[in-house]
């Protein structure tokens, strides 16, 4: 349940960060929005499945090593 609600507010804070970068970049550089939410947010994405898969996969490569050492 805790990690559903950490999950919320993650997700709300992020919305408010990529809101508020888009618009400053649109300000700055005059990219389209739309296109530069689409790019944080995937980046976004893709950040954390990669954090997703590295908790996944290094314990069992620690395993392995320590297998391979004994």
């Amino acid at each position: 349940m805790a990690e559903t609600l950490v999950s919320f507010v993650v997700e709300a804070t992020l919305s408010k960060v990529v809101s508020n970068a888009t618009e400053q970049i649109n300000l700055a550089w005059g990219f389209n929005k739309e296109d530069l939410e689409l790019f944080l947010r995937v980046s976004f994405q893709m950040s954390n499945m990669y954090v997703a898969v590295k908790r996944l996969i290094e314990p069992k490569l620690e395993g392995r090593d320590n297998a391979e050492s004994n």
